[in-house]
């Protein structure tokens, strides 16, 4: 298959993905697997409304700017009683933020999301280009391996959601991710692509890959080993090595020195701290057995059509003898590049075992031996018929966990926040502490433009009240998501 046709369907395929998720376009902000989608929201308008994210050093901040939205002496507030947000690099808000000033765009859920798919669209031609890099010595000319590799990355259950509804950390990061692969593959295929130019845009890449996500930091990692464990084959490796090595330490100290220079050290360290022991082994009652169990829950569930493709296809091609392909250098590397992310994942497993998003980086390595894997296939029936069942089982695993309509799959409405907020938007006044008996979410802090607190009742209320600085607050009692009673207090 020639080059412009196989980019003209890979178009094709991206036109069927938005298809595909468009009965869920511009749906209310839901449950907490959409919860970054709000944060990030939140962040934008906290920023437009504090002055511009200059003023807060583009340190991502959850809470509105109204006095009643201010909490003072938490464990995650400043000095300025603003709930800071810094559990990953601040790029994944910072990104979306001046992209919407540049071309005055208005930060709400349907531009957020048509952000993501525009993400999705880029990462797709990203990886469409390193295809060509990994297969053009076993398929010169052919790019029907970077069609059914593109098509497994944009039609997989776990993207369609990620880099849809649900913008995340990982979303931001993917583009940069997927540069970082590249220059890192091309420069281990030949050594004389180790230059100046390729090691700068390694490391731009990089940065960027750590600037949204922490994924970035055991890439950089694993991509300088494989350098120094190469070294002595060439020369110029060692200087591959030292980029991305030395990149962790560069990144972190400039993502320190941003979040310092706003907060202080001690907040910052307080905070990240804090933020770290919840990531990592801080199951509560459950005990790790329980992490373990929903991190490989979430793994199996949200990478399924494609662990299958993997399996069914590979045990065809060691029936048939013809496993060669996959035994190359690069094949190898994305077989170790998986071990990586289980590493990284296992060590967040707090993180992996609460966000369906914390699996989304298999979708690289597995799409490409998918792919890999599919045009070894001997007959073309069995090539599609491969692909359709993928296609299928991918769109009914979507439409489960992502049900089209006004109710998700547990019967439970998805206006649940906007209902919620938009009340609480009505009746708090800007310097009242707000206090309901429903648990504060960023979702509905972003319809109610407001923050608000927990409280079980009026008078829980009126004790916690008296730690704040404020001098007027409400307590909102609510019902099956209906306002009850309103009750004001004054200091």
């Amino acid at each position: 298959m020639k080059k412009r046709k196989a980019l003209f369907l890979v178009f094709a395929v991206f036109g069927l993905s938005i298809l595909i998720r468009l009965p869920n376009l511009n749906r209310p902000i839901s449950d907490h697997h959409e919860l970054n989608t709000a944060v990030v929201l939140n962040c934008i308008l906290s920023w437009q409304e504090g002055g511009g994210a200059g003023k807060f050093n583009y340190v991502p901040v959850l809470n509105f700017q109204n006095e009643g939205d201010k909490t003072y002496g938490a464990p995650v507030s400043d000095q300025n009683g603003n709930y800071l947000y810094i559990s990953f690099g601040p790029g994944w808000c910072v990104i979306p933020a001046i992209l919407f000033k540049f071309l005055s765009i208005t930060a709400n859920p349907l531009n957020l999301e048509i952000f993501n798919l525009l993400l999705h669209f880029i990462s797709c031609l990203l990886l469409f280009k390193l295809c060509t890099e990994l297969f053009t010595s076993i398929y010169p000319g052919n790019y029907s391996p970077n069609l059914f590799v593109c098509s497994l990355f944009l039609l997989n259950p776990s993207l369609l959601w990620v880099m849809g509804n649900a913008y995340s950390p990982g979303s931001a990061a993917l583009p940069f991710e997927l540069t970082m692969i590249y220059f890192f593959t091309i420069m281990l295929r030949d050594p004389v692509q180790i230059n100046w130019k390729n090691l700068l845009f390694a490391l731009i890449a990089g940065f960027g890959t750590i600037y949204c996500d922490w994924v970035g930091v055991f890439l950089a990692f694993f991509f300088g080993a494989a350098f120094i464990f190469l070294r002595k084959k060439d020369h110029k490796y060692r200087y591959a090595a030292w980029v991305f090595l030395l990149l962790i330490p560069f990144s972190v100290a400039l993502l320190m020195a941003q979040y310092v220079s706003y907060a202080g050290w001690e907040k910052t360290s307080e905070i990240l701290s804090h933020r770290f022991l919840y990531r990592t082994y801080s199951p509560g009652e459950q005990g790790i057995s329980y992490l373990l169990h929903w991190s490989a829950e979430i793994f199996f569930t949200r990478n399924l059509p494609l662990i299958l493709v993997l399996g069914v296809g590979l045990g065809i091609l060691k029936r048939a003898g013809k496993l060669k392909n996959l035994s190359s250098p690069a094949m190898k590397v994305l077989l170790i590049s998986i071990a990586v992310l289980l590493i990284h994942n296992l060590c967040f497993l707090g993180w992996t075992a609460a966000n369906d998003f914390s699996v989304m980086n298999y979708c690289i390595p597995f799409s490409i031996l998918g792919g890999a894997i599919i045009i070894d296939l001997a007959q073309p029936s069995m090539r599609w018929m491969m692909l359709s069942g993928f296609f299928i089982l991918s769109v009914l695993e979507y439409y489960y966990f992502n049900r089209p309509g006004a109710n998700d799959r547990k019967g439970q409405p998805y206006a649940t926040y906007q209902l919620l907020g938009e009340q609480i938007r009505l009746i708090a006044r800007p310097d009242e502490v707000i206090f309901t008996n429903s648990v504060p979410a960023p979702q509905g802090w972003y319809y109610a433009n407001r923050t608000y607190f927990q409280a079980s009742d009026s008078v829980r209320a009126k004790e916690i009240f008296q730690s704040f600085k404020q001098k007027h607050a409400v307590f909102i009692h609510l019902k099956e998501g209906r306002v009850t009673s309103i009750q004001r207090m004054s200091k």
